[in-house]
């Protein structure tokens, strides 16, 4: 069934506002899953603040040119693509695709779900771009290690200066 013009300028109106308060957008063919997958997608993906949509490429493209951002249509990607639209940590929702990904080639064997490409700083970036993405830290990831790093030296410090604290007053019990 076609949609009507009015349904598609109100698609577009409405990617164009999810895109333009993006952190960070992945493109991506999900042909071959089923809706309960979907779903749990979707449900991983809300964890992450981030939020999973279907469109036609002709009017993702309207989208991000509304947005004054190019380079889409040189994905060569035809037909409809599902996009993941990251609202709270720029890698977040990345990070979840591709970790819904392993689930699922983990149960499956086999994965029809293939990355095309992404949006981030403003740019579209080739699927390559968005792999490398996957594996950067998220914000909440860096900032525990961060922590761990800087809290490490002071309980070395503390540890040694225990264990000479126990050395010596086993030396005193000793004599």
């Amino acid at each position: 069934m076609a949609i009507s013009r009015d349904k598609k300028e109100q698609i577009v109106k409405e990617l164009q506002d999810k895109i333009k308060n993006a952190k960070s957008v992945v493109f991506f063919d999900y042909t071959g899953i089923n809706v309960k997958n979907t779903r749990e997608l979707k449900k991983k993906l809300k964890e992450s603040k981030a939020e999973f949509f279907v469109a036609k490429k002709k009017l993702i493209n309207i989208a991000l040119k509304n947005n004054k951002i190019e380079g889409f249509s040189e994905i060569g990607y035809k037909g409809s693509c599902a996009v993941i639209v990251s609202n709270g940590d720029e890698i977040s929702g990345i990070k979840s695709l591709y970790s819904f990904v392993k689930e699922y080639l983990r149960k499956n064997k086999k994965s029809t779900i293939k990355v095309i490409g992404g949006l981030y700083n403003g740019k579209i970036i080739p699927k390559a771009e968005v792999d490398n993405l996957s594996n950067v830290l998220s914000k909440n990831e860096f900032i525990s290690k961060f922590m761990f790093l800087l809290q490490y030296p002071a309980s070395s410090i503390a540890r040694a200066i225990s264990a000479i604290k126990d050395q010596k007053a086993s030396s005193e019990t000793g004599q």
